[in-house]
């Protein structure tokens, strides 16, 4: 089968060069005997000038080189085309591409692009918007905010401003309905996740996928914040397991202690944000909302894999 491939391609994603990238891509999408374009990411997510051609001109897959971001808004554009998905891994997390295993080296990325299987993979939305990675509010919801007014890029400076905004974390008010219960608490950060990490392998739901339907959700209640850090270890390395239906209600209605850190699994989520906390969706920043939908699309597009 022949196939034609239409290149996305964030020109800033990254600490890269954008004109290397580009270079490698054609280079290697010659070799490989392929037809092919390269275009730039849309600054404003609007890909309406490529649908047409799309459809018009026998493209047969779209293949972005780019960060989550990027990936949220191509995917959320043309998706409705069903044509499957490549990734060139470029941002500075990358954390669908990881955890869809995904090589964060170009050569190795259009490998599997040229000879990989297109997977169905789930995404989700957040008040009706797509998304396809994780939603942050709270402490990751600041950070992300910090991240995007850097003058510099990449983990070290994703890093720094985690560690600044670490020692100044407030909490935030909520009041989040899930499983038929509505229930008040005050945490730093709820997180609501369809891959298993923020990026970088920091993995903040490592039980999460990206084919079972379900979006995990990670709720870090207030607490001192010395333990805090043991708790968070036992998070991220996998040592907590999610719980889901009845399990979450039993949990949420026990007279014993409430855990420091739910973990859940669940299709969708309701989240009153009173705390006026900040907000990330899919590692780009957005304005705070007072009441954020979340439900996940299972099996929303194809990704090579």
């Amino acid at each position: 089968m022949s196939r034609k491939l239409l290149y996305i391609i964030n020109p800033i994603a990254g600490t890269g060069s954008r004109g290397s990238l580009r270079k490698q891509i054609e280079s290697l999408t010659r070799e490989a005997g392929f037809e092919f374009e390269c275009h730039d990411s849309a600054i404003d997510g609007n890909y309406e000038h490529l649908t047409s051609r799309l459809l018009g001109e026998s493209f047969t897959d779209i293949v972005i080189a780019g960060g989550d971001g990027t990936i949220n808004q191509v995917v959320g554009a043309l998706r409705h085309l069903n044509l499957p998905f490549g990734v060139i891994p470029c941002g500075s997390g990358n954390g669908l591409a990881r955890c869809a295993g995904l090589s964060t080296d170009p050569p190795k990325a259009l490998e599997v692009v040229f000879n990989g299987k297109a997977i169905a993979t789930d995404g989700y939305t957040v008040n009706g918007r797509f998304a396809c990675e994780l939603t942050g509010l709270g402490f990751d919801g600041a950070v992300a905010h910090a991240y995007a007014k850097s003058g510099t890029r990449g983990l070290n400076t994703y890093i720094r401003h985690a560690i600044k905004q670490f020692a100044s974390a407030p909490s935030y008010s909520f009041r989040v309905q899930v499983q038929g219960q509505l229930v008040a608490m005050d945490a730093y950060m709820i997180t609501v996740a369809n891959a298993n990490q923020f990026g970088n392998k920091v993995t903040i739901a490592p039980h999460a996928s990206l084919t079972d339907g379900l979006l995990d959700v990670i709720i870090v209640k207030r607490q001192n914040k010395i333990p805090l850090l043991w708790r968070a270890y036992q998070q991220l390395s996998g040592r907590n397991y999610p719980l889901r239906g009845k399990e979450i209600v039993a949990s949420l209605s026990a007279e014993s202690e409430q855990p420091a850190i739910h973990y859940w699994q669940v299709s969708s989520i309701e989240i009153e944000n009173l705390g006026g906390a900040m907000i990330h969706m899919d590692g780009e920043p957005i304005a705070s909302e007072n009441n954020i939908q979340l439900s996940v699309l299972p099996l929303a597009f194809a990704l090579h894999r």
